[in-house]
């Protein structure tokens, strides 16, 4: 004998399928926003204190709304960690503003094999590997970034460059950035296997950028933000980040 439900769907068929199709669309939207909600949250969770580690931001107010950067005035990142208390570590990082030609001499050819429009390069320091916890397949954070036209590939780029080479035989190669720029490989970092906004392959160091040929216009201005120079900031424990940002 149907039961009482069944009895009441057949009787109201129409109704029912609507209560049903709108019960199953509303259960498939909450599903959709925890798949959402979860996957964004689940990013950058690798850090260690990463519940101390802030991204520094420009905040601005144009006809009367706010709106944020992640580009800083360029000298802050190098003044914020002995001009302020409650830093206990400033990383300031500078996108490589355009896309790279990378030159590789090859033996036994006369021209260099070229790998052309090779993105996600920036300009760090040691600093930022102590915020951002890479695991080093070769070389040394200690010394990987203290000499100009230095610089550390994540072990995906290794690849591309030198393929077949371990990390450890990739140390000391050389390549060319956009033909004059003479680099020296001092390091092999692992690339990331779960969810970063830190999707950089490659590590020039900062110091590079002191060199007359590359030292950007803005290198020491006060006077205006700039969205490749970028910060982050490790605060000592108990700071108060609305204090810091006072």
């Amino acid at each position: 004998m149907p039961s009482t439900a069944f009895r009441s769907i057949r009787k109201d068929g129409i109704f029912s399928i609507i209560n049903v199709l709108g019960l199953s669309i509303a259960l498939s939207a909450v599903l959709v926003i925890y798949v959402l909600v979860h996957f964004n949250l689940s990013f950058d969770k690798f850090e260690k204190d990463g519940d101390r580690i802030y991204r520094v931001v420009s905040d601005y107010t144009f006809s009367g709304e706010n709106s944020y950067t992640s580009g800083i005035l360029s000298p802050l990142g190098r003044a914020i960690g002995k001009d302020l208390a409650g830093i206990e570590q400033a990383a300031p990082f500078r996108l490589w503003d355009r896309d790279l030609k990378i030159s590789l001499p090859a033996a036994g050819r006369k021209d260099p094999i070229i790998f052309k429009n090779q993105k996600d390069f920036i300009f760090a320091g040691l600093s930022y590997f102590h915020l951002i916890g890479y695991q080093w397949l070769a070389g040394s954070p200690a010394t990987a970034f203290n000499q100009p036209y230095q610089v550390v590939l994540t072990e995906d780029k290794a690849k591309l460059f030198f393929p077949g080479s371990a990390p450890s035989e990739v140390i000391g190669k050389e390549l060319y950035f956009n033909d004059s720029l003479r680099m020296r490989i001092t390091g092999i970092v692992k690339d990331p296997d779960i969810h970063t906004d830190f999707t950089f392959k490659g590590f020039v160091s900062e110091i590079t950028l002191t060199t007359a040929s590359l030292q950007p216009d803005d290198w020491t201005s006060w006077t205006s933000t700039d969205p490749a120079s970028q910060l982050l900031v490790k605060l000592t424990p108990g700071s108060q980040p609305a204090l810091m940002e006072k």
